[in-house]
């Protein structure tokens, strides 16, 4: 992207971010990470870097996160009955814990979530 761009044009990246100790545990799904790679929060500018652009600031939504899951997660719970009947009790019980396993992560300070500023240089 950085190729394409012009100087100082902006970039916004908002995704997870692994806190420590996520990548060595993730979350598993059909035998291959959920999230396969979450930005590790502390190589943030050396990720940037190596890709054209500076690091210019971090709003740091962890704990945004976190609220977002757990009505997330209590939602799908209260909502069990229709997914069952959508696609079945398997169905249901993979997107809980997925959904829940995530929540987890955050909690357990493994898994966060940031939007990222970089400028290009």
């Amino acid at each position: 992207m950085a190729s394409r761009s012009k100087l100082h044009a902006r970039l916004v990246l908002f995704d997870y971010t692994d806190l420590g100790g996520y990548r060595s545990a993730p979350l598993i799904d059909a035998g291959t990470p959920f999230l396969p790679n979450p930005l590790p929060k502390a190589d943030l500018a050396h990720i940037l870097e190596a890709g054209g652009w500076r690091l210019s600031s971090v709003d740091d939504l962890t704990g945004d996160y976190a609220r977002w899951y757990e009505p997330l997660v209590a939602k799908i719970e209260a909502k069990r009955e229709g997914i069952e009947t959508l696609g079945g009790t398997e169905a249901s019980e993979h997107v809980l814990d997925r959904y829940s396993s995530l929540l987890a992560a955050i909690q357990e300070g493994r898994l966060g979530g940031v939007v990222a500023y970089g400028e290009k240089v």
